[in-house]
C-alpha cells in the first residue's frame, strides 16, 4: 500500500496545472509596426508634397501682362512744346531712350488742315501754328530686352495734333514673337503756360516659366514698363530744354 500511495502522489505532480496561463496581446506585438506606420505615413506625405510641387515646376508658357501710367507737367507753353515734339523728331529720341533704337520710319498718311491759320507759313516758322495735323507712320526699331524673342518690333503710329492737344499713339502691328501686344500713348495738353503730359505704356509677352514664378514675372515685366515710362519722359524733358529757348527749330526728318 505504501509505494501504491507513493505513486499515485508521484503521478498527482506530474499532472498539468488545470487552469490556462495567458499571454498579455500586448507582448506579441511587432516592435517594428509602429516605426512602419511611421514611414509608410511619411512617404505618403513626400508624394503628396510631390504630386503639389513637380508640376509647379515644370516651365510653361504664360503671358505675362503690364499696364503703366506716368503723369508730370512741363514749364513750357503747349506752342512750344509742339513744335519742339514735331520737328525734332521726338519718336527716334523717346525710342533710343527706351532700350530700343530706330532702324525706319516711314509715312503712310499725313493731313495738314490750315483753315483755322490765317498766316500759316509765318506762324509755322514762328513756332505759333494753328494748323490741324493727322499722320500715320510704320516704325521698325531693334529690341534689346532679355524678354523679349524678336530682334525686330514693327510699329505703327497715329498722331492727332491740333493747338491744343496732342495724342499720339503707338503700337506693335499684331503679335511678334513672343509679344503678344506692346501700345504706348503719348496725351499732352495746354495747362496754362505749361504743358501737361501723360504717358501709358500696355505690355504682352509671353514667356516658359513654371506656374509658382508667374507672380514674379509679372512684377518684372511690369518693373520694364516702368522704368520705360521713366526713360520717355526723361527723352521729353531733355528736347524741352534743349530747345526752348530756341527762336527757330529747323524740321529733322530723321
Amino acid at each position: 500500500m505504501g509505494s501504491s500511495l507513493e505513486f499515485a502522489e508521484a503521478t498527482d505532480t506530474l499532472k498539468p496545472p488545470t487552469h490556462s496561463t495567458r499571454i498579455p496581446f500586448s507582448t506579441l506585438k511587432s516592435p517594428m509596426k509602429p516605426r512602419l506606420k511611421i514611414v509608410v505615413a511619411v512617404v505618403v506625405v513626400l508624394l503628396t508634397l510631390a504630386a503639389i510641387i513637380v508640376p509647379q515646376l515644370i516651365p510653361k508658357p504664360y503671358v505675362a501682362t503690364a499696364s503703366q501710367q506716368r503723369q508730370f507737367t512741363l514749364n513750357c507753353d503747349f506752342a512750344k512744346f509742339r513744335q519742339i515734339m514735331v520737328r525734332t523728331n521726338a519718336t527716334k529720341a523717346i525710342v533710343n531712350r527706351d532700350g530700343m533704337e530706330l532702324i525706319n520710319e516711314s509715312i503712310e498718311e499725313l493731313n495738314l488742315d490750315s483753315s483755322k491759320d490765317e498766316r500759316p507759313l509765318l506762324n509755322a516758322i514762328l513756332g505759333k501754328s494753328k494748323s490741324e495735323l493727322d499722320a500715320i507712320r510704320t516704325i521698325t526699331v531693334s529690341v534689346n530686352d532679355p524678354y523679349a524673342k524678336v530682334d525686330q518690333l514693327k510699329l505703327r503710329q497715329v498722331a492727332d495734333i491740333d493747338t491744343d492737344q496732342m495724342n499720339v499713339n503707338t503700337a506693335a502691328i499684331g503679335r511678334q514673337g513672343n509679344i503678344h501686344d506692346y501700345a504706348t500713348t503719348l496725351t499732352a495738353s495746354r495747362d496754362g503756360n505749361e504743358t501737361k503730359v501723360e504717358l501709358t505704356l500696355d505690355m504682352k509677352i509671353e514667356l516658359s516659366l513654371p506656374s509658382m514664378f508667374r507672380g514674379r514675372a509679372d512684377t518684372q515685366v511690369a518693373d520694364t514698363a516702368t522704368n520705360a515710362l521713366a526713360d520717355q519722359e526723361a527723352a521729353i524733358t531733355e528736347l524741352v530744354i534743349e530747345n526752348a529757348d530756341k527762336a527757330l527749330i529747323l524740321p529733322k526728318l530723321k
